[in-house]
């Protein structure tokens, strides 16, 4: 896609597990565990879910308005499985279940790291865009890389309706300047995804309105 992969070669790393050793791995095979060392995004899961399991084994008043709880029993109302904090072991084991092969790529894909494709539901709500939060808005990512924004502020949560994005001239924040590297040698990169470049301004801003409501 010709985007910055400095994030997707930093999560192959082999790190240190430390005190996760040993620890279920949500995102591989059923029973795989962390070695002594693991690949970084391996590490991470076994973090996000240990998170999810402590932030739902909680006292019952905290249960009812914990976040991650209510997203949990609203996944498993969907399938017709009623929960309740006695039965906190099959959420566990429902939150592995439905973890475990998560992301993984399937056999025919070419072997490496990858991004995951984001959706466009709610899309007008996620700028910064891109992996790294490289492209302020929509318009600039229908926009050839060449002629994406170098330099944007960053941090105001004033919404920009046109463009569909922040505001990009103010930040709340002292030194919130996002300075882009068209060269990949800092993460930073806001290259690739050149797709509806091609079109006209008037073809693209038609686009960017037909997103706005999804």
């Amino acid at each position: 896609m010709g985007t910055d992969p400095k994030m997707a070669l930093n999560a192959e790393r082999i790190v240190d597990s430390s005190v996760l050793e040993g620890s279920l791995i949500p995102l591989g095979t059923i029973g795989d565990t962390l070695d002594k060392s693991a690949k970084a995004h391996d590490v991470l899961a076994v973090s996000v879910v240990g998170i999810l399991l402590d932030q739902a084994i909680v006292e019952f008043a905290r249960l009812e308005q914990d976040g991650v709880w209510r997203a949990v029993r609203k996944d498993l109302t969907s399938l017709k499985q009623p929960i309740s904090i006695i039965r906190i072991k099959e959420v566990t084991d429902f939150i592995f279940d439905k973890l475990s092969g998560l992301f993984r790529p399937p056999t025919s894909a070419t072997a490496g790291a990858a991004y995951e494709s984001r959706a466009l539901h709610g899309i007008w709500a996620t700028a910064p865009y891109l992996h790294n939060g490289s492209v302020p808005n929509l318009w600039e990512l229908l926009t050839p890389a060449r002629d994406r924004k170098k330099t944007f502020m960053v941090g105001s949560r004033l919404f920009d309706p046109k463009n569909v994005g922040y505001v990009t001239d103010q930040s709340p924040f002292q030194n919130a300047t996002f300075v882009a590297d068209p060269e990949n040698a800092n993460g930073n990169g806001n290259g690739g995804h050149e797709y509806g470049t091609g079109l006209t301004a008037e073809e693209r801003w038609a686009i960017i309105e037909y997103l706005k409501i999804h």
